[in-house]
């Protein structure tokens, strides 16, 4: 069960830490949890043995790393959103006149 949490806190701040500059990170940790979720479903039902007695103190456990995890996003996402080689300005907003020119016109934008 121990090995279970930390594999899935692993795949969550993976996910977070990364997300902001690859947000296709969340549908693909969403199909890592769903596959999980199946797997372990299945096996539960049909393979595992009655498990050891366990209290919830994993489980708390775990749910404080989510705290650590949250703030590694803000921090991380502060930095990737900040940095001028990621998210530039110049070529997004010329990008948008090259692309948009008649849509921010008719807008009364342009």
């Amino acid at each position: 069960m121990t090995y279970r949490y930390c594999n899935i806190l692993t795949v969550v701040f993976v996910c977070l830490i990364y997300s902001s500059g690859l947000p296709v990170l969340y549908p693909i940790a969403c199909l890592y949890f769903g596959v999980v979720y199946l797997c372990d479903k299945y096996m539960l039902f049909r393979w595992y043995k009655q498990p050891a007695v366990l209290d919830g103190h994993i489980a708390l456990n775990s749910l404080e790393w989510f705290k650590f995890a949250l703030l590694a996003h803000v921090i991380c996402g502060s930095i990737m959103y900040s940095s001028s080689e990621i998210l530039t300005t110049e070529e997004t907003e010329a990008w948008l006149k090259d692309h948009w020119e008649d849509a921010l016109e008719g807008a009364g934008l342009g």
